[in-house]
């Protein structure tokens, strides 16, 4: 059985050549061809680094001009015959096992299965206790709900593998979808969607651990009630806009929640815990970000133009985030 490493990347040399030295300590299973770096977007210092790296990783690299991660994803596919695709990201480290342990679970499987492990994080500057619970998967220790995945898969973008055939079979990556395009996010989850309902089956690999940098930046209070007001954008903009009376346009229902989740929050008990607190500001963030999103989404349905519209720059900075 092949087996190849697929990364994207862009202008993140450091973390890169952390990630493949990492890579390049792991155990080499029979039938490995190498590990191939797709730069997008900027040329920058990327193939360097990949020229640098030990030669027995076998390190390729490739350039995809368009700043869009399911296309370099494609780009990287086109280039692979057949075998097990191992998709990392360029701030991980993995343990010495991480490519031993997905080749005998694809062996196991016999096919028509696809594959992902948890993740450990590697803080810059660990944030307060309190707060891990409210970070996203990306962002804290994660483990995927084994009894979810026969209904619900899902594994983290930068740990998980998949046959380059059953991608190919499902159209690959939605290039409309993750960093680069207007989504912002949803190109490993929306694939591994798209595997499933073609009866390919999620198989967790306990052992398959690897650790992701997360700088200070995207553990903080602050970033993190930004992100629920994001998100809450997001659902807004993805969901059907409510069809029920509204003020000035706004949706008397969400106008109602919103209303509801910032008294709570105004009301929040001085003696509380800082986390009983924080959901209470959270969830007025989320409330607020529907609100928001739901109004745009009933101008996009309100337009006569070619289905897009222009606002005042909320759409675009809700797909910012990440996962």
């Amino acid at each position: 059985m092949q087996i190849v490493v697929v990364l994207a990347t862009r202008e993140r040399e450091d973390l890169l050549a952390r990630t493949l030295a990492s890579l390049a300590q792991c155990r080499r299973p029979e039938g490995f061809a190498g590990a191939l770096i797709v730069e997008n977007g900027h040329r920058g210092e990327s193939e360097r680094v990949v020229r640098e790296a030990p030669a027995a990783l076998g390190a390729r690299h490739l350039f995809e001009p368009a700043g869009n991660k399911s296309r370099a994803l494609n780009a990287a596919l086109a280039t692979i015959d057949d075998g097990l695709v191992v998709f990392l990201d360029d701030d991980v480290r993995v343990g010495p096992d991480l490519l031993e342990l997905y080749v005998a679970a694809a062996r196991r499987a016999g096919g028509e299965a696809f594959f992902g492990g948890p993740v450990q994080p590697d803080y810059e500057e660990a944030p307060p206790e309190w707060l891990t619970a409210f970070l996203p998967p990306s962002a804290r220790q994660w483990r995927p709900d084994a009894a979810l995945l026969a209904t619900k898969p899902f594994f983290l973008g930068f740990n998980w593998a998949a046959f380059a055939g059953d991608l190919r079979r499902v159209g690959g990556f939605d290039e409309r979808l993750g960093p680069g395009t207007d989504s912002g996010v949803g190109d490993e989850s929306d694939v591994q969607r798209r595997l499933h309902a073609a009866g390919v089956t999620a198989r967790y690999v306990p052992g398959a651990l690897v650790h992701h940098w997360v700088p200070r930046v995207r553990c903080s209070p602050a970033w993190t009630l930004e992100r629920a007001y994001r998100n809450g954008i997001r659902s807004g903009l993805q969901k059907s806009a409510p069809d029920g009376p509204a003020i000035a346009g706004y949706p008397f229902d969400l106008l109602k929640r919103v209303a509801t989740s910032w008294l709570r929050r105004q009301l929040a008990h001085p003696g509380l815990g800082p986390g009983d607190r924080f959901a209470a500001q959270l969830k007025y963030e989320r409330q607020r970000g529907l609100l928001r999103g739901a109004i745009l989404r009933r101008r996009e349905r309100a337009s006569t133009r070619s289905g897009r519209w222009d606002t005042d720059g909320d759409a675009a900075a809700a797909v910012a985030d990440d996962r």
